[in-house]
């Protein structure tokens, strides 16, 4: 795949699951293949946001300690300006937020992917195939929970983050895929 990605329409909305922002979720369960939460993971997802009332939202999430979603209050644009973001948790650094920097609530679709590469430490997102940021986090990542892999939503009581939109295609994978393999397995 070459060239800038055009989010204008096709066959992704046709087996999406719609989420109202209202405290609904899709649930994966707590088996063990889905604690991955050492060395490399991706999770992936196409997203079609309808606009939110809070300021971040998850559409994939282990728990509170590692989830990719949307903000819209910390990333220092207008809260009407919404970004994706990944964010992954330790006990050494607490929450290591990374913020892509193209705004995804404008009511077309996005595929979003949030990258652990296989050193644990080094953090990326991208959206519609572009890497647009990354960090190295001084601590690697390697936090446990036995929560369930939500998709839409976070099942933790006490916590927000309930996606307000559409969601199609997620998955999570144990390895960091490339730059290259992500715009692959957007087609």
């Amino acid at each position: 795949c070459s060239g800038d990605f055009t989010a204008s329409g096709g066959l992704i909305g046709k087996s999406a699951a719609t989420f109202d922002g209202t405290g609904d979720y899709i649930s994966c369960g707590t088996n063990s293949s889905l604690n991955i939460y050492a060395g490399a993971l991706t999770f992936e997802c196409w997203v079609k946001d309808d606009g939110k009332d809070n300021t971040a939202w998850n559409y994939l999430a282990k728990g509170t300690t590692t989830h990719i979603g949307g903000n819209s209050g910390s990333h220092g644009g207008a809260v009407d300006d919404a970004v994706a973001a990944m964010t992954i948790y330790n006990d050494t650094d607490g929450n290591n937020i990374l913020y892509g920097t193209s705004y995804i609530n404008d009511g077309k679709w996005h595929h979003i992917a949030g990258v652990i590469e296989s050193d644990g430490v080094t953090q990326k997102i991208y959206v519609d195939g572009k890497l647009e940021n990354q960090r190295t986090n001084a601590t690697a990542f390697g936090k446990t929970n036995a929560s369930n892999f939500v998709l839409g939503g976070n099942d933790s009581s006490g916590f927000t983050g309930n996606f307000d939109g559409t969601m199609a295609r997620a998955s999570a994978w144990n390895v960091a895929l490339t730059e290259a393999q992500i715009r692959e397995m957007m087609f």
